[in-house]
């Protein structure tokens, strides 16, 4: 799955979202955010020794495809809705074989990803010593799986809607609805 289509994927989950879907997913995201920032706080030394030894080379000789999940693109879309613009233009430098991270700026860096909007598997690597944090990545890994949670159950929470507006115009018209309505509602009954 490429990049460009797991941001239209994400874009598509995000337009889909009823009001308040919205406002959990905000919520989400922003717990994603929080706990992103205490990570980089208890990290400050790492990500400087990091800086010093390898300059970045994490972002280097990477496939970013296998790297950047669904889940990453729904958080960057809904935390960072400005950033569109950046992304498409690193979009188009996608490439079947690339060496390099395509959200490099000038393909060299710094990441066009603000430091508490990055994708999980990039805000949770380092060159070493990551059990000094070892706390506060658990934290942003559970943040990330309630982000998986809420999109994967998407799809049920809508058909339940849909089940639920049709039987209720079906007895706002004084039956079930028509045969299909009844068969789908029988199905959930046994």
């Amino acid at each position: 799955m490429s990049l460009k289509y797991k941001f239209r994927k994400a874009a598509r989950i995000i337009q889909g979202l009823r009001p308040e879907e919205r406002i959990t997913l905000g919520n989400i995201c922003c717990d994603i955010q929080q706990a992103e920032k205490h990570l980089l706080k208890a990290a400050e030394d790492i990500l400087r020794d990091c800086g010093k030894r390898c300059r970045g080379l994490c972002c280097r000789n990477i496939h970013i495809d296998d790297i950047m999940t669904l889940l990453d693109c729904v958080h960057i879309l809904a935390t960072v809705p400005t950033i569109q613009t950046e992304i498409d233009e690193a979009l188009t430098r996608e490439a079947l074989y690339s060496a390099d991270c395509i959200f490099l700026k000038n393909g060299t860096g710094p990441c066009i990803f603000p430091a508490e909007a990055r994708p999980e598997k990039c805000i949770l690597s380092f060159c070493h010593g990551d059990g000094v944090v070892a706390s506060e990545m658990r934290q942003v890994r559970k943040r990330f799986n309630r982000l998986a949670r809420f999109i994967q159950f998407q799809k049920p929470r809508a058909v339940i809607r849909f089940l639920f507006g049709r039987l209720t115009a079906g007895k706002a018209r004084g039956s079930l609805g028509g045969p299909a309505t009844r068969q789908a509602v029988g199905r959930y009954n046994r």
